[in-house]
């Protein structure tokens, strides 16, 4: 009976060692979550102040696009006129202004 009791006791005891770690687990597990979830919201945090800098970039660019857009035009223009001008003064030099 002595030998059954003291298994009992073992066996409790071993019990109560595994319900320990067990809880000890937890209490890590928790507070692993705990850090997480402040990290989480540190990056939302973070991520919400890129996507505002991102809107108020890509409304920056949007006039800085009509400018380029602009000046390409201005250039395709520059070259019309260029050649334009350049028949001009050809036609003009091959006028004979001597009356030959």
């Amino acid at each position: 009976m002595r030998k059954e009791t003291d298994v009992i006791t073992e066996k409790i005891g071993q019990l109560e060692d595994r319900i320990l770690k067990l809880i000890q687990f937890v209490k890590k597990l928790k507070d692993e979550k705990g850090k997480l979830e402040k990290r989480i919201d540190v990056l939302e945090e973070d991520l919400t102040k890129k996507m505002d800098e991102l809107s108020s970039l890509q409304k920056q660019m949007t006039p800085l696009k009509q400018i380029e857009d602009d000046f390409n035009k201005l250039k395709e223009e520059r070259v019309l006129v260029r050649s334009k001008v350049e028949n001009i003064l050809s036609e003009l030099e091959s006028i004979d202004l001597t009356g030959e």
